[in-house]
């Protein structure tokens, strides 16, 4: 009989239980490794149907996208009123040289904002002539060979709004020969009349007339625009004007030295178009 060591028998028996412990099933997570209390036991990857990510484009499989987050956007209040309708800018009238000195004043500010203006000129001539005292039938320089101070006028004028507006205008103007020797030629009947024989019984040399003075309204909702003066203004036929800027010549012609050259009532202005405009007054005649 073979004798054994006693070495042997225990070499024998620990490769006998290490056997053992490494062909023993794994445990359970939930069970604690008494043997090996630090040992990391790896689990087995769940390969079920159920566990499984749909195939893309397989028949018969659905994929459920998440509803997109909705953030309420912050509101943005009423929208804004609309403005009123802004009337056009009305092109600055000229500016004559009582108006540029008093232009940046209290007073010239104040006129501006009520849209008024105050200017004015004087003329004079001298008319040299064959005759020696008189060139009638021509005027207003009826005077030969003598200088005249035809005419210092004075305007007050607050125009009216005429464009670029849908609201009603109202308006004024006032002239004035202060003095001047036109006035033997355009003062009326029974205003300042008295000049016209002071003299001795013959005219004064020069003379005052309120030669314009009206009130104005405009309505431009009227057909395409309808103004309406009341008071004394000028004739409303002729080329030819009173107020010396508005003409070519110091002299007139014939045709308009015997016509009226003011009238004295009311008168309408009626635009239908661009080019046809009806007016319509009531006067007193030609004075």
């Amino acid at each position: 009989m073979a004798r054994t060591m006693p070495g042997s028998r225990w070499a024998t028996s620990l490769f006998a239980w290490l056997g053992m412990v490494l062909s023993a099933p794994a445990q359970s997570p939930s069970v604690p490794n008494t043997l090996f209390p630090y040992s990391t036991v790896e689990m087995s990857p769940d390969t079920s149907e159920e566990s499984q990510p749909p195939e893309v484009g397989t028949p018969g499989t659905t994929r459920t996208v998440p509803a997109p987050i909705l953030v309420p956007q912050p509101s943005a209040g009423p929208p804004p009123a609309q403005p009123l309708p802004v009337s056009q800018a009305v092109s600055p009238a000229e500016r004559w040289p009582l108006m540029r000195a008093l232009q940046g004043t209290w007073m010239g500010v104040g006129l501006e904002d009520e849209r008024m203006q105050i200017y004015g000129w004087t003329q004079g001539s001298f008319t040299a002539s064959t005759d020696r005292s008189l060139n009638l039938p021509i005027g207003f320089n009826y005077k030969a060979n003598q200088f005249l101070l035809q005419q210092n006028w004075l305007r007050i004028d607050r125009p009216v709004v005429a464009s670029g507006t849908r609201q009603p205008s109202f308006g004024f103007r006032s002239d004035w020969i202060l003095p001047g020797s036109d006035y033997f030629f355009t003062l009326p009947r029974g205003i300042f009349n008295g000049q016209l024989t002071a003299n001795n019984g013959q005219p004064n040399l020069y003379g005052i007339d309120p030669v314009q003075f009206y009130a104005e309204a405009y309505f431009p909702t009227i057909a395409k625009g309808f103004d309406v003066k009341v008071g004394r203004f000028f004739s409303l036929y002729g080329v030819e004007l009173i107020s010396t800027v508005d003409n070519p010549f110091i002299s007139h012609s014939y045709t308009f030295m015997y016509d009226p050259f003011t009238q004295t009532g009311i008168v309408t202005t009626t635009k239908l178009s661009d080019a046809v405009s009806v007016q319509a007054g009531l006067v007193l005649g030609p004075v």
